[in-house]
């Protein structure tokens, strides 16, 4: 409620369309008994004027027999900025006319939403209504076929104008003063399901103190169900985001080994994954529903679960098996959904994994606080049904990164290498190209770098156990600049290929070793190092035009954290 200061003057409650309501500095109403619109000298008590919604306020007031010019104000009534928030986006419904937006009082006490507006992403503002604490209210794309979708009764404050963007867009809500409430982007990126599936994005918590929470990913879910939850809360059905993940999978296997498939529950309750659905990106399911996890299977708190190929999504014989599938060695997304009844639900999984090495695993690495992140890269040992045993690092690492060296530095840029091993690695492998179906041919191939910058490395190239090596931008340059300093048993190879660079800004740059060529398609390559710099916090920043070499801490340790290097004078080859 908003108690307006007490002058003296007429004042006009728009919103309301209500009569002119006349009053003095002191509260009182000045009006003649019996006409009830000339000021006059007949006192009696009066009040001060109270507003219970929102609304423009037109006023004039009177001095010395003459009245002022009439003034106009819209006053914002209650806690609405603090109490009101977007908790459930359905932007890519099948069918457009069925788009909603859901709105929440979050707060202890009623509010009135009049003139609240939405003036970025739809066009609609809120009539005279008021949402009690923990109600919701909608507003839809076209009232009779919401209806006709959902049902009668749900709270449709109104149909708006517009449509919410598939792809994402920018969603701006004002109280009635123009005071922002929210001001975000919502992505079609963030989930699969909600981008034209039929799932619903819906906020995570309502009540987060931070505005930032709702222009982010990890601010939102999925909806629990196909259609989402309008005018409801969906909680409880499916777990929260990321408490079920692929944790760890083979897929390079040969004779009678089997691929496999392991999840995780990162929380301390158990969860049923009865009736959830495992997929691989094959276009022969565009559902992604091929394996269908038995009635009934639960994981335990901080547990784990391994489904064979064998067994279960490679085994017509196995009832959940709709599709059966195998695991691609030349890397490809593996996908975990859940389900009831054979129908899909809100909780999504997907990971991305590499081409992999016959007989290694790829799983979750976490990576230190000063970096942040997952990687999901070769580990160390296969650990089914275990904690994953940590990276695979070498035998050939990165050990100094002159990415951009200063205008006094003519050596131009490096990467150094080094051999943890304790044997000699030549940067060749033999492995077997398909020139006809089924037709095989061994080969030798050289390891190459595949990200960042190009180049092959010579037949037979090796690096001894603890070796070093340099491959630089301009080797004749790094020779003339570095001069003795570099020992004559490294050798220095390039130039890079193509006239490629190392980016000052910071990139992924990879190392990779060849896999089998499958007929008609392209090579695997397998990833034996990667770094993936930046040119800012949490990476050293002295790197970046300074003279200083990105220096690796430890080279055992994993290469692809911030936290495992710094800045240094460069030293190729030492």
């Amino acid at each position: 409620m908003l108690i307006l200061p007490r002058l003296i003057g007429k004042v006009i409650d728009t919103s309301a369309n209500s009569q002119p309501v006349w009053y003095t500095l002191d509260g009182s109403d000045p009006r003649v008994q019996g006409d009830g619109t000339t000021p006059g000298a007949l006192q009696y008590p009066g009040s001060s004027i109270k507003l219970t919604r929102s609304g423009p306020i037109k006023a004039r007031t009177l001095y010395t027999g003459t009245w002022s010019a009439l003034s106009e104000a819209v006053f914002a009534v209650g806690p609405v900025k603090e109490s009101l928030r977007i908790t459930e986006l359905m932007y890519n419904p099948a069918d457009p006319n069925t788009e909603f937006v859901e709105l929440k009082n979050i707060g202890v006490g009623a509010i009135n939403l009049n003139l609240v507006k939405f003036t970025h992403g739809i066009d609609f503002t809120f009539g005279d209504l008021t949402l009690a604490p923990n109600a919701y209210t909608l507003v839809v794309g076209n009232a009779a076929e919401f209806t006709a979708r959902y049902g009668a009764g749900l709270p449709i404050a109104g149909q708006f104008v517009g449509l919410l963007e598939n792809h994402g867009e920018r969603i701006r809500l004002v109280d009635a003063i123009g005071t922002v409430i929210h001001d975000f982007d919502y992505k079609d990126g963030w989930f699969d399901i909600t981008d034209g599936q039929g799932f619903s994005l819906t906020i995570l918590n309502a009540a987060n103190p931070d505005p930032l929470a709702w222009g982010q990913k990890i601010g939102w879910r999925p909806s629990s169900v196909v259609g989402g939850s309008p005018g409801g809360d969906d909680s409880g059905i499916v777990p929260p985001p990321g408490a079920i993940v692929i944790n760890e999978v083979l897929s390079h296997v040969h004779d009678t080994a089997t691929d496999w498939i392991e999840l995780h529950n990162t929380t301390a309750d158990p969860i049923n994954i009865g009736g959830w659905f495992l997929s691989d990106s094959g276009a022969d399911d565009p559902n992604r529903m091929k394996y269908e996890i038995a009635s009934g299977t639960m994981i335990g708190g901080y547990g784990y679960k391994v489904f064979y190929q064998i067994q279960h999504f490679g085994n017509p014989a196995d009832r959940g098996c709709h599709v059966p599938f195998t695991l691609s060695e030349g890397g490809e997304t593996v996908y975990l959904q859940s389900g009831l009844g054979g129908q899909l639900t809100g909780y999504a999984a997907q990971q991305q994994y590499d081409a992999a090495e016959l007989n290694v695993a790829s799983g979750r690495y976490l990576k230190s606080t000063l970096d942040g992140g997952v990687n999901f890269v070769a580990m160390d040992h296969n650990t089914p049904n275990d904690l994953n045993s940590g990276p695979k690092v070498g035998p050939i690492v990165f050990t100094e990164i002159m990415y951009n060296p200063n205008t006094t530095n003519t050596g131009d840029e490096y990467i150094e290498l080094k051999n943890i091993g304790s044997s000699p690695v030549t940067l060749e492998d033999t492995v077997d190209t398909e020139i006809a179906p089924g037709v095989l041919r061994s080969e030798k191939i050289s390891w190459r770098f595949t990200d960042g910058i190009e180049y092959v490395f010579p037949a037979k190239t090796t690096i001894p156990a603890g070796g070093l090596m340099i491959v630089a931008k301009d080797p004749a340059k790094l020779k003339a600049y570095y001069g003795a300093a570099i020992p004559g048993t490294v050798p220095v190879l390039g130039p890079f290929a193509n006239n490629t660079s190392l980016s000052n800004g910071g990139e992924k740059v990879r190392l990779s070793r060849p896999g089998e060529q499958e007929f008609g398609k392209a090579r695997f390559w397998i990833r034996e190092e990667q770094v993936t710099y930046g040119d800012a916090a949490p990476w050293p920043i002295e790197p970046d035009g300074t003279g200083k070499v990105l220096k690796r801490i430890s080279p055992a340790a994993y290469g692809n954290d911030a936290n495992n290097w710094q800045a240094a004078s460069p030293t190729p080859g030492q």
